[in-house]
């Protein structure tokens, strides 16, 4: 599934959900695709691989990101579910229908990733 390239300024806000471990290296990543151009399609627009693995690093700690086309932040939601979907660590994605920024949410950080590993092993109580 790949998601738009475009931006829609009136349209709804969109959730989109993924679950990125907390031993997902996407500095790893990135040296790996080194090659390949993860910014293609979004040559337009001024983006940095930096501002990428920030955005990722503070997703993994649990914070939800923020999106907007005014601040210039939009491509960079569009890149990292992109490669989130190629790694298969896309969950789902969900339209508000209310305006308002899109929102990256990483549900497995914290506790939470510990209590899905223990339910994965069968250490439920």
């Amino acid at each position: 599934m790949k998601i738009k390239t475009d931006f829609i300024s009136n349209s709804s806000s969109t959730i989109y959900i993924v679950a990125i471990p907390s031993s997902f290296k996407i500095k790893n990543y990135l040296t790996l695709r080194e090659h390949a151009n993860i910014f293609l399609g979004y040559e337009k627009y001024e983006m940095s691989k930096e501002v990428l693995v920030e955005k990722v690093e503070k997703l993994k700690r649990g914070h939800v990101i923020v999106f907007e086309i005014e601040d210039g932040t939009k491509p960079y939601l569009y890149v990292i579910f992109n490669i989130l979907e190629e790694l298969n660590l896309n969950i789902d994605i969900i339209e508000t229908h209310e305006l308002g920024p899109d929102q990256l949410i990483n549900i497995l950080h914290g506790k939470l990733e510990q209590k899905i590993q223990n339910i994965l092993e069968g250490k439920v109580p």
